[in-house]
């Protein structure tokens, strides 16, 4: 404990609660106060003197009960203390606590009697008081120092949790004690301990001690601040005597090699083997300046280093690290058979797993230098059996897939740098692995593969990058985003390319994927972003010249498929007239005429594609553009032109995988051109040469029609030439339905007759039976064969009813029943017809006939509903009204009055003629009247009062009949007017005079008729 403490708590002993008053003057002192005045003085003079502790026992035997008495008993076990009698001390402080537990100074006793069990050792026991402080008096000035003291001892038990939770609450409650350097340099070892290295670096940041610099050294070495660690070390004086020195001079010669400022760390470790010869470190720092050597390529002297090691009978393990270090050192010699041979002795062991691992991959790649591939093998296959999973082994099967790609073995190489990737960690030949095995991939065909396993590595690559990731990573992208630009999947290439375009601006294949960028995006309709990348890389100065010149082709070409065809057709005839030798020159001008075919220049678009086949006559666009010109006459009708095109392709370019295609269109410019003549003379040639085409079939069912269409015209002997060379074919029926429908046209009845019964008796089932049943039933009629067309046409209305022919026969039958007046046969075919679906026109000629057949079959009352369907149905006018006359009449006389009335209503609504008109009135009335309806017959006889001509007979008798009613109904007034409209109608004398008469009579005698 410091003096400072000790003096602190012997003053708190001397100057209890009570001498914290003004002490009274001698004058006035009591006995007591008299004897503690001298034994104060005595104990500070001399604590350990015999005077002190005569004193002490005095006053506490002549007055015990005094207050001050308990102040003497601590000065005498701090008495005690202070000689450092500290079993004797405990035992005074332990009295103390016992016999006055709740004094002031209890904390006090309890601290001391904490220090003396820590210097006897008892470390529980003091652990056991400093607690006390620190649980019974929170307010204590000493429980700092008491949580202090139960710091260290945590520490000294290795309890680096607790002394952490300790420091921590010291610190954060009692800032002085946070500033002291010595609680720091504790506190920043505590952390050390505990791996919370940020922590202790950060505390231990200017603490001067030796012991505070070392250990915060570890901890920024921990971090792999190499660095800053070293710096710590080299600005720290330390003593040639230090406890630390030793450990930090290694410690700094490690800080330089984890660095990698090998050369540093070389000299750092040859001084520390100077300085310290007899250490236990010395052979490892050999060891590792031996290492330090190798990296700096000073070879020579890493052999001679690591022999040191070797002669000096090292341990086990530091042996086969020092030949593993030589070993390397001639690899890199090119020493590679001697290598080898150190490599096998390092792995022989095998009781260093890592280490033997490594030494087997070395070993390999010595006998692939030596070019002894089987033993490479050997060794990479023992390597593989011994250490699968060591880091070493993806580098061995690396070396496996460079060799099967030497091989040329394409497919075994990916599968080999996929395999590799996929078991172990990322590192920097995992960006070679995995650029060689899309390589790989892609040469082998397997673009699928390549996508699907280079995605894959890449996610577990994701994150992870190296030096190598520069050139490799770029490639892997580059070959990923080829393969899906090969296989048509732009939208899934962008990606890749950008990548490249982005972050990978200094790359060789930079330009390359720029490139296939601005193709990528032109292939998924980003015209514009096409454009701006391709014009970007056309002024790139660095890119390749001919990778710029493809770039300014591909931004003519994005006007054409954006279908800015002006701008396309300027910038293609730019390219064009500028680069006539360049690979793409021959599609820019077919471009150029496509161009104009887009416009609808199609003169313009021929004479560019001649000028294309002219200028390049051997490029495949050549081809392509004769037959587009083919195809722009056959689009345009012109079908012997086409024709002649599509001829002279053949003709001129026999041997072209387009000659199929050149020979079919010609025949399909003959077909639509109905050039039938020299299509039959043709189509064999092209059946002929290509028997396995895909148009074969049609060529051999568009020379039947062919046939047929030439007898089809018109011309018998063809049909009959056709049906002999095809009988099988499915236009035969048709060809034989042809042959009598052609005798129908001429009107050779009975040969249409014998026609039409060999089609039904050949084809039976023949959709096109039901009208040869009907043209042969009207072959019959005109033929004279009444009763066989009769037979025919009922069997056609038999078996074919629902068909629309059925309704022609019934009408034809209908028509030869009523000619030979059958009218109850006729009324039946007629009657058949009218129910079944017909047009209007069809529709009202059944119904007149029907009508007819009712009328002559003096069925009067069916006649007059018949002509009134017909009526309605009727779209001639005067037909309807005919129809409406006829239906009243015979209606009225099938004394159906109602319904005749109705009829007669129908005429008046468009009745032609005024005549008419007064006529159906009267015939109307008439029915009113018959039907006892007298005031409806009145109300129709009144329409004829404003009718003209006034003197028409139908309206005077339609008006005397009114009159009449009126003087039956007592209405006499009415009956005179209606009289005198007569008198004075100027009609025939007749019913002139016989109205006056009546008025007369009606007039002198003013009585009705009875």
């Amino acid at each position: 404990m410091s003096k400072t403490a000790r003096l602190l708590i012997l003053g708190m002993a001397l100057l209890s609660a009570s001498a914290a008053k003004t002490a009274p003057p001698p004058s006035v002192q009591t006995p007591e106060e008299k004897l503690w005045s001298e034994l104060s003085s005595q104990a500070r003079v001399n604590l350990n003197s015999q005077e002190t502790l005569g004193l002490a026992n005095k006053f506490i035997k002549l007055y015990p009960s005094y207050p001050k008495s308990v102040n003497a008993h601590y000065l005498l076990a701090e008495r005690e203390f202070t000689a450092e009698k500290f079993q004797q001390s405990a035992a005074l402080f332990e009295k103390f606590l016992q016999n006055f537990p709740g004094h002031e100074l209890s904390d006090s006793a309890n601290f001391r009697l904490g220090e003396c069990y820590y210097n006897l050792k008892a470390y529980n026991s003091a652990q056991s008081a400093w607690e006390k402080v620190i649980r019974d008096h929170p307010t204590s000035s000493l429980k700092p120092n008491a949580m202090e003291f139960l710091a260290l001892l945590y520490m000294r038990g290795g309890e680096w949790g607790r002394a952490d939770e300790m420091w921590r609450s010291l610190t954060g409650g009692y800032s002085n004690f946070a500033a002291m350097e010595r609680v720091k340099e504790n506190y920043g070892v505590t952390l050390y301990h505990i791996k919370e290295y940020d922590r202790c670096a950060q505390i231990l940041e200017g603490v001067v001690s030796s012991k505070g610099a070392y250990f915060r050294a570890l901890s920024l070495f921990s971090l792999k601040l190499y660095d800053t660690a070293v710096a710590s070390l080299q600005n720290f004086e330390f003593t040639k005597q230090g406890v630390y020195l030793e450990s930090a001079s290694y410690l700094k010669a490690e800080g330089f090699l984890q660095k990698m400022n090998y050369n540093l760390a070389a000299a750092e470790f040859g001084n520390f083997v100077r300085q310290f010869p007899s250490s236990s470190l010395a052979l490892y720092a050999t060891l590792r300046q031996a290492t330090c050597l190798l990296f700096t390529g000073k070879y020579v002297e890493a052999v001679r280093t690591a022999d040191r090691v070797l002669q000096s009978s090292p341990p086990k393990g530091t042996d086969v690290y020092a030949l593993f270090v030589k070993a390397s050192a001639l690899m890199l010699q090119d020493n590679n058979s001697a290598a080898a041979s150190l490599f096998a002795k390092v792995a022989a062991p095998g009781d260093f797993p890592d280490l033997c691992a490594a030494a087997l991959l070395r070993k390999a790649w010595c006998e692939r230098q030596l070019k002894n591939f089987q033993a490479q093998d050997e060794t990479l296959k023992l390597l593989e059996e011994k250490y699968p999973a060591s880091q070493p082994m993806a580098f061995g099967q690396f070396l496996r897939g460079v060799r099967l790609y030497e091989l040329e073995k394409w497919d075994d190489a990916g599968r080999q740098f996929e395999s590799g990737l996929i078991k172990y960690p990322y590192s920097a030949i995992s960006e070679a692995s995995l650029a060689l095995m899309a390589v790989s991939y892609n040469k082998a065909g397997l673009l699928d593969r390549l996508i699907t396993a280079s995605n894959a590595c890449l996610k577990i690559l994701e994150g992870s990058y190296s030096s190598a990731s520069v050139y490799w990573r770029a490639q892997s992208y580059f070959l990923i985003g080829k393969a899906y630009f090969d296989l048509d999947r732009f939208k899934d290439a962008v990606p890749y390319f950008e990548k490249i375009s982005v972050n990978f601006t200094d790359h060789p294949l930079f330009a390359s994927a720029q490139l296939h960028l601005a193709w990528s995006l032109l292939e998924t309709q980003e015209y514009d972003k096409a454009r701006e990348k391709a014009e970007t890389l056309a002024e790139h100065k660095l890119a390749d010249a001919e990778i710029r010149t493809h770039a300014k082709f591909l931004a003519a070409v994005s006007y054409f498929n954006q279908k800015d065809f002006d701008k396309a057709l300027a910038r293609l005839a730019d390219f064009a007239a500028k680069n006539p030798a360049h690979a793409r020159a021959p599609q820019a001008k077919f471009l150029i005429g496509l161009s104009f075919h887009q416009k609808g220049v199609f003169g313009s678009a021929i004479e560019e594609w001649t000028a294309c086949i002219k200028k390049y006559p051997d490029h495949p666009l050549a081809l392509e553009a004769h037959l587009h010109i083919g195809s722009l006459y056959f689009k345009a009708g012109k079908f012997s032109e086409a024709a002649k095109s599509f001829r002279n392709f053949r003709e001129r370019w026999p041997n072209s995988k387009y000659t199929e295609t050149a020979f079919w269109q010609e025949l399909q410019s003959y077909f639509n051109g109905k050039d039938d003549e020299t299509a039959i003379k043709i189509y064999p040639g092209f059946i002929e040469k290509f028997p396995g085409s895909e148009n074969a079939l049609d060529a051999n069912k568009q020379l039947e029609m062919i046939y047929y269409r030439r007898g089809a015209h018109g011309d018998p002997d063809k049909i009959a030439q056709f049906l002999s060379k095809f009988p099988q074919s499915p236009f035969a029926p048709s060809a034989r339905y042809k042959l009598g429908d052609m005798a129908m046209e001429q009107k050779k009845w009975n040969l249409a007759a014998s026609e039409m019964e060999q089609f039904i008796r050949d084809y039976p089932n023949d959709p096109l039976v039901p009208e040869a049943e009907y043209a042969l039933g009207q072959a019959y009629e005109n033929a004279g064969l009444a009763e066989k067309a009769v037979i025919q046409y009922r069997n056609m209305i038999k078996n074919f009813s629902s068909r629309p022919g059925a309704v022609s026969a019934a009408f034809r039958l209908g028509s030869l029943f009523f000619a030979r007046e059958k009218y109850q046969e006729a009324l039946e075919s007629f009657q058949f017809a009218v129910d079944r679906k017909l047009s209007p026109e069809l529709k009202a000629n059944l119904l007149f006939n029907i009508a007819v057949c009712y009328e002559n079959l003096g069925q009067t009352e069916n006649a007059g509903r018949a002509y009134a369907r017909f009526a309605k149905a009727a779209k001639d006018p005067e037909q309807a009204r005919e129809a409406w006359m006829s239906a009243g009449l015979f209606l009225k006389k099938a004394k159906k009055n109602k319904e005749a009335a109705e009829c007669f209503g129908e005429l008046l609504k468009n009745a032609g003629t005024k005549e008419k008109e007064m006529v159906a009135v009267n015939l109307m009335a008439e029915c009113y009247q018959a039907a006892g309806k007298k005031s409806a017959a009145a109300d129709a006889y009144e329409k004829l009062i404003s009718m003209e001509p006034v003197a028409n007979d139908a309206r005077l008798s339609g008006l005397a009949q009114l009159a009449f009613i009126y003087e039956t109904n007592k209405k006499i007034a009415q009956a005179l007017a209606i009289y005198e409209k007569i008198s004075v109608s100027g009609g025939k004398a007749e019913w002139v005079n016989a109205a006056k008469k009546r008025i007369e009579f009606l007039s002198s005698s003013l009585n009705p008729l009875p």
